[in-house]
Parts: structure tokens; C-alpha cells; sequence
């Protein structure tokens, strides 16, 4: 589970006759003309909830890498409850046999996932997220249940490029949709929000492509 605390380590103390950097408080308080001088530097610079700062500063056009997550872990309750919405990380959907998810990081960022102790496996086969579950199978029939799926996958993938600030996640789902007739939104959505990037002002044909995005993902599944 990800540290609570905010670890610093103390690298120097020094008492002197300097006036600068003086802390004093209360009963402790020193002579006017002596000084306790403490300098500490992170060891790693969490926020109060333990997540490291480097993990919510947005990531540069760098290639993004997905790996297995036990599926349980996303939950409310998991190990990676805490950080799957930050801007590093994007949650693709669930493995065919229902058990992990795919989750897609910021190739700078593994180091981190590591230094948390995070459970996650680079290792694995190349698994087809678009398609369903074998539990949604069961329930729906392969047609319906592909439709769901699909459809699914879009929505993250569209939100997924709109939301992000570089081009590595859009080479990842180029690289990573099976079916031209997918990848055509993923692409409107990435020109959407370039576009919109230069033209942000409400009501401007940006916003209206906005909503169009929506249409076409409603037309396609």
C-alpha cells in the first residue's frame, strides 16, 4: 500500500551566530544571538495521501506501456484506487477472462509503480481489450456482448485523448486498436482536441465538434 508520510531527511545541523533561518517557538526559543539552523531535503516529495508529485505532473510525448493490474485493485478499496485517475495513467479495460485490467502508463513512470511496491505485470500475452469478457458472453450472446464491449472501449479511448496533454496515449491506441472502424473516433478525438486546444472559447466550432465527437461514437456502435 502507498506510504502515508512525508519522508525528510535531515542532511545538516548547524548552530551558530547567524540571523538568518532562525526558528524559534515558545519555551524553546534561543538567544537572540544564536540560531538552530536545520536543512532537510526530500527523499521523495509525496502529497498528504502518499501519492509522489511526479506522478501528477502530466507526462511528456513519451511512449506509453501497458501492463496487467489485478482488476481488484482498481477498486475502491485497491492499491491503485489512489492513482489510476492522475495524469500518467489510463485504465484501458478488463482482460477477456474478467480477472485484471489494462492499464496503460507513462514509460517514465514505471520506476515509481516499483518504488510503491504496486502490483502490475509487464508480461504478458497481447490481449484484444475491445473484446468482451467471457462473462458478458454468458449473459449477452458474442454479438451483443462485442457490441457492448466495443463500444466500451471507444468511450475510454475517446475520453482518454481528449483529457490528455501529449501524444503518447494517442500512439498507444494507434498501435493497440485491432479494427479501423475504432480507430476512426480515436482519431476525431484527437483532432478535436487540438483544435479545440487553439480555439477553447465556448461556443466555438471546437465545442461544436465536441459534441459531433459524441454523435459519431453514437452512430458507430
Amino acid at each position: 500500500m502507498v506510504s502515508m508520510t512525508r519522508n525528510l531527511q535531515i542532511t545538516a545541523v548547524a548552530v551558530g551566530d547567524h540571523d538568518t533561518g532562525t526558528v524559534s517557538t515558545g519555551a524553546d526559543r534561543r538567544p537572540a544571538n544564536r540560531s538552530l539552523c536545520v536543512r532537510t531535503e526530500p527523499q521523495a516529495t509525496t502529497n498528504k495521501l502518499g501519492v509522489p508529485e511526479f506522478l501528477r505532473v502530466p507526462p511528456d510525448d513519451e511512449p506509453w506501456v501497458d501492463c496487467l493490474v489485478p482488476a481488484n485493485e482498481l477498486e475502491s478499496d485497491g492499491s491503485w484506487a489512489q492513482i489510476k485517475h492522475l495524469p500518467p495513467i489510463h485504465v484501458v479495460g478488463k482482460s477477456p477472462d474478467g480477472k485484471s485490467c489494462m492499464v496503460a502508463v507513462a514509460s517514465s513512470r514505471f520506476q515509481i509503480l516499483r518504488d510503491l511496491d504496486l502490483p502490475f505485470s509487464l508480461d504478458h500475452e497481447p490481449l484484444d481489450i475491445s473484446e468482451p469478457t467471457e462473462g458478458e458472453v454468458k449473459v449477452h450472446g458474442i454479438a451483443e456482448a462485442r457490441q457492448k464491449s466495443q463500444r466500451r472501449y471507444l468511450e475510454k479511448a475517446v475520453a482518454g485523448v481528449l483529457s490528455s496533454q501529449n501524444q503518447g496515449l494517442d500512439w498507444y491506441y494507434r498501435d493497440n486498436t485491432h479494427y479501423q472502424h475504432l480507430l476512426l473516433p480515436i482519431e476525431r478525438a484527437i483532432l478535436l482536441r487540438d483544435v479545440e486546444a487553439a480555439s477553447p472559447e465556448p461556443g466555438s466550432p471546437a465545442q461544436n465538434m465536441r459534441l459531433y465527437q459524441q454523435y459519431k461514437i453514437d452512430g458507430v456502435l
